[in-house]
């Protein structure tokens, strides 16, 4: 499953969206998520608060103190009862999904168990699964086991940000052309640590600028790095580029780098139609058509080989490069008047092969995340 998800009420009422991929999946047996289930234990999905967005309805909150202490704002809907989301406290930028009220549940899979001790002496816990006792205190396992068995990309925002810099010319190169008047409002999709996204309210300074990524660790980084009071016109949001909610709020949407991660640039584009205002504009650059063949070359004869085949089983290349011809068509059909649309060959170099490592490490990760840390499988690649 890929975002966007959608869900609702028992009676239909109130209908959400999540428009980012989920961060973990879990079985949490404290008292109160037994009472709030009428079971035996409740599951919760973690996903970024701002990628939660209500399409019908509007749900009730009430207030509580979570069996670890912490204040929880509860939303339901009023009509038939179904809770629906927990709003943490102690975390700002999570909301809890019910996963129960998703219209597809079937993909679901929870990595972990938490509050054991007060689970029902007749549940049998999984030991394979991520087990605490209590709350943890840290998510993170939860968050890299979800990630693994989903086939989702963790991103490491700082060994990104040093490991970037042939995808910073490019951008930089792109945005030199475009000839900010300096009150246009841009929309960078793809933002990952937020530098370009940054660069361009920098140049908009009676306009704005807009960053989304799908990748939740991407937008704290970008946030916490470059938005502020001191650049009012810059901000960040979790979003998934194929359901993109804007609606003709932008001049110009960028986008550097990115879509070859993206499975369909149909529905990509309809939201970028959908975004942008009457006369505006769409400047892209990804991977395109032949696009890294030898390095892939590499990676499929190393993943076939021992000792690495075994941890390769179910690997399906999650690259996406297209053509120009297609790509031309599939703007026609998104109401776009192509002016410029080519293959670019473009090299890349590295400093030595300490950073030709950083960027396999920060770039082809749905390779090296199924592998040790130790870089045993870089150094090989290299």
């Amino acid at each position: 499953m890929t975002a966007p998800y959608t869900g609702g009420c028992q009676c239909r009422r109130i209908r959400y969206e999540i428009r980012a991929e989920p961060l973990t999946l879990y079985i949490c047996h404290c008292q109160e998520c037994q009472k709030q289930s009428s079971s035996a234990f409740g599951m919760s999905m973690p996903v970024p608060r701002e990628a939660v967005v209500i399409i019908e309805g509007q749900p009730k909150q009430w207030q509580r103190i979570s069996e670890s202490g912490r204040e929880v704002s509860c939303w339901f809907c009023d009509e038939c009862g179904t809770r629906l989301f927990h709003n943490p406290a102690r975390n700002p930028k999570i909301t809890n999904v019910k996963p129960g009220t998703l219209d597809d549940t079937s993909w679901l899979k929870p990595v972990g168990n938490l509050w054991t001790r007060s689970s029902q002496k007749w549940v049998i816990l999984n030991e394979q699964l991520l087990n605490y006792e209590a709350q943890p205190s840290d998510f993170t396992q939860l968050f890299e086991q979800f990630q693994s068995e989903q086939n989702c990309i963790m991103w490491n925002p700082e060994d990104y940000a040093k490991n970037s810099d042939a995808q910073l010319k490019w951008a930089r190169e792109l945005r030199a052309t475009l000839d900010l008047q300096g009150n246009e409002s841009v929309l960078d999709i793809g933002c990952g640590d937020g530098k370009i996204t940054a660069d361009f309210a920098l140049a908009l300074p009676r306009g704005r600028s807009v960053g989304v990524d799908s990748s939740a660790q991407m937008i704290d980084y970008a946030t916490r790095t470059y938005a502020g009071a001191r650049r009012p016109n810059l901000s960040f949001a979790c979003n998934d580029a194929r359901s993109l909610g804007f609606d003709t709020q932008f001049d110009l949407v960028f986008s550097n780098a990115t879509l070859h991660w993206i499975d369909n640039h149909q529905a990509f584009l309809q939201g970028v139609s959908r975004a942008l205002r009457s006369g505006g504009r769409l400047i892209i650059s990804c991977g395109g058509k032949g696009n890294a063949t030898d390095v892939l070359q590499v990676f499929s004869e190393l993943v076939a080989s021992k000792p690495w085949s075994d941890r390769f089983g179910e690997f399906h290349n999650p690259y996406f490069f297209y053509g120009d011809q297609e790509y031309t068509l599939w703007l026609e059909e998104a109401g776009f008047k192509v002016e410029h649309l080519a293959l670019v060959p473009k090299d890349m170099t590295h400093d030595g092969q300490e950073g030709l490592a950083g960027w396999i490490r920060t770039t082809w990760m749905p390779f090296t995340h199924r592998v040790p840390r130790d870089n045993s499988f870089i150094r090989e690649k290299n």
